[in-house]
């Protein structure tokens, strides 16, 4: 399991979720999301209505909505899942939480959900935390946006 966190898009300023995924690779794409305890700054929008308890969607529909959308969420965690994983099967689990939630940083860096693959964390519009199972993933973001630093390494960080 690896973290990430995302201080600063290429274009200076906190990435859009729509940027965040269209460097999604295609197997994360494939699978279905989980949008929980979010706000965004958009109006109502009748696939993400404006802070919503959740959404779920497949990968390639969320991807388009927020193409076509460019919300900017301030909180919420976008949580991704095996399309084997039937919703009911994901909703007999609390979906995650973000604004307050003290479990994101704990040092056994986890995917909130149990059943999830990759964790994406808009936090109070100031960073966007990201955790998967799959490695490769948070190095591939590390590259693309240089204003980043290692999730464990920020946890045991001294003051």
């Amino acid at each position: 399991m690896k973290g990430l966190i995302i201080n600063h898009s290429k274009h200076d300023g906190l990435p859009k979720m729509s940027e965040i995924f269209n460097l999604l690779p295609e197997e994360e794409l494939e699978k279905n999301w989980l949008i929980s305890d979010y706000i965004h700054t958009g109006e109502e929008f009748g696939a993400i209505p404006y802070n919503g308890v959740n959404a779920f969607f497949s990968g390639y529909e969320l991807k388009r909505i927020l193409s076509e959308t460019g919300l900017f969420f301030i909180w919420g965690v976008f949580t991704s899942f095996d399309k084997r994983i039937s919703y009911e099967e994901i909703s007999s689990h609390p979906f995650p939480l973000s604004d307050g939630n003290k479990e994101m940083w704990d040092l056994d860096i986890h995917i909130l959900h149990p059943l999830g693959d990759t964790e994406i964390i808009p936090w109070d519009a100031s960073l966007v935390l990201m955790k998967s199972k799959n490695p490769q993933l948070i190095d591939s973001y590390r590259k693309e946006f240089p204003h980043n630093q290692d999730l464990y390494e920020y946890l045991t960080e001294e003051d």
